[in-house]
């Protein structure tokens, strides 16, 4: 068998080495704990998303128990509405249907992206 010889080579400054050697254990160390406190986070934020889409799609529901309701019937052409001003007097406004139409189209475009999530 061949045996090996060891050799020994000098170091210099051995202390400071050592403290550079303790110093980056410790940043690599500190590294660590850091990333565990990140995945924690993480999983935390995916149980927080889960619990936000369940309640969506339990708002959604309710929604559309909600909509079934509702009576159902067509709006005139024009539609008028009374407001009271400061004085105490009565006054009519015009809601066009376009308005109305506009707003349908909003709301339907929100419950399609409650829809999506």
């Amino acid at each position: 068998m061949i045996e090996t010889k060891g050799f020994y080579v000098g170091v210099k400054e051995p202390v400071s080495l050592r403290r550079n050697l303790l110093e980056s254990s410790k940043a690599i160390v500190q590294g660590l704990k850091d990333y565990e406190k990140l995945k924690l986070i993480r999983e935390e934020k995916h149980k927080k998303i889960l619990e936000f889409k369940d309640k969506i799609n339990e708002i959604l529901v309710l929604l559309s128990g909600l909509k079934e309701h509702f009576p159902k019937h067509e709006l005139k052409k024009d539609v008028y509405v009374k407001r009271k001003t400061k004085k105490g007097k009565t006054k009519k406004v015009e809601i066009k249907k376009d308005e109305i139409e506009k707003l349908e189209k909003d709301l339907a475009e929100i419950e399609s992206r409650l829809s999506s999530m």
